[in-house]
């Protein structure tokens, strides 16, 4: 297993990278008295600090014992309660109708805003709730699909 001990190692290197980032985009933000670049430095700090969450939660993922030993994909592991898995889903349709209302605020607070700093961050905010109602319509078909 000298190729998942590779993949661990560049996870955890990246991981460290991303903290070490975050922490200097932090610095920046600090000495920056522009609010707009103070806006979009704190932007780039979350998503960088959102990477680190999500690389180790990779690396978490795949030191799992069911998962190592089944050798499956990660959307093979289903969730074993059945009345578990009936509320998650529940659970993730209603968010996607809150998803979608939040993007159709956001694209409105858009059009009205006159500064152009403020359309870029809305921009940003409706990308991020376009992908966000993507990532949770392909959970719903990939990890809630009916069958076994």
């Amino acid at each position: 297993m000298q190729s998942e001990k590779g993949l661990i190692n560049i996870i955890q290197a990246q991981i460290t990278l991303e903290k070490a980032t975050a922490e200097k985009i932090e610095k920046l933000e600090e000495a920056t008295a522009n609010l707009a670049a103070k806006l979009f430095l704190a932007e780039m700090r979350f998503d960088t600090e959102k990477h680190a969450k999500i690389l180790q939660t990779i690396l978490d993922l795949l030191k799992h014992e069911e998962l190592k030993k089944a050798s499956r994909t990660l959307w093979d592991t289903k969730i074993h309660s059945y009345v578990d898995a009936i509320a998650a889903r529940k659970m993730l349709e209603d968010h996607v109708k809150v998803e979608t209302n939040m993007l159709k605020h956001v694209e409105e607070e858009m059009k009205k805003a006159e500064d152009d700093a403020l359309k870029l961050l809305f921009k940003h905010i409706a990308d991020d709730e376009k992908k966000h109602h993507e990532i949770m319509e392909t959970i719903l078909a990939k990890a809630f699909a009916m069958g076994p």
